[in-house]
């Protein structure tokens, strides 16, 4: 328990500099990351989506790392991640954050 626990804090801030970095990329749409985890188009991620996806990506991700991550994000504790659940995970906590709506692409100059 405690160990968890410790191991989610100590990450935190790690996090939302990521969340930082991908949310004000030009080409970074919740929906599109969602579908690339999400393999069987069933509109939830579970613990070994992600895992498979994490492991594509050579991340060194460990069981420990996923198992934080999970609990962390999936709110109503149904063993898997909802696109609501993605999004809130994703989007920088940070105040100074810039709002991109989804439906807006960039225009090549």
């Amino acid at each position: 328990g405690d160990v968890y626990k410790r191991q989610e804090m100590e990450c935190s801030e790690t996090i939302e500099k990521e969340r930082l970095v991908l949310f004000n990329r030009y080409d970074y749409r919740s929906e599109s990351g969602f579908k690339v985890i999400d393999t069987r188009h069933s509109r939830y991620i579970t613990f070994e989506m992600l895992e498979v996806f994490l492991k594509k990506l050579q991340s060194g991700a460990q069981t420990e790392d996923i198992t934080a991550f999970m609990r962390r994000v999936d709110r109503n504790l149904d063993c898997r991640i909802s696109f609501s659940e993605f999004v809130e995970a994703l989007t920088p906590l940070s105040s100074h954050s810039k709002v991109k709506p989804s439906y807006i692409t960039p225009t090549k100059t």
